[in-house]
């Protein structure tokens, strides 16, 4: 069975013979170079693809993992976190 490769693929984005000395963050990187593309390719705006992809860079730093790793506890603490404390965000913000 031949495997069809979607716009976005970790495959077309990352070099055949380049191998990484640690996965995770450049499949991490692929992963957002790919999402990237496709909102692109939607015709969406710069700023909606930048916002995007710093939320999701955001939620990487305050969980300390990678998206494959994130569970529905995560969410809940990031959110939490950005709606409580000394200076909370607006709802509309978060």
């Amino acid at each position: 069975m031949q495997t069809v490769d979607m716009p976005g693929a970790f495959r077309l984005i990352v070099s055949g013979n380049v191998r990484a000395l640690d996965p995770a963050p450049a499949m991490f990187d692929a992963m957002l170079r790919g999402w990237e593309q496709q909102h692109r390719s939607r015709l969406l705006t710069k700023k909606t693809i930048a916002d995007r992809l710093s939320l999701v860079r955001r939620f990487a730093l305050f969980t300390a993992t990678y998206p494959w790793e994130w569970t529905p506890e995560n969410v809940e603490a990031y959110f939490s976190h950005q709606l409580s404390g000394t200076a909370p965000l607006a709802h509309s913000t978060v």
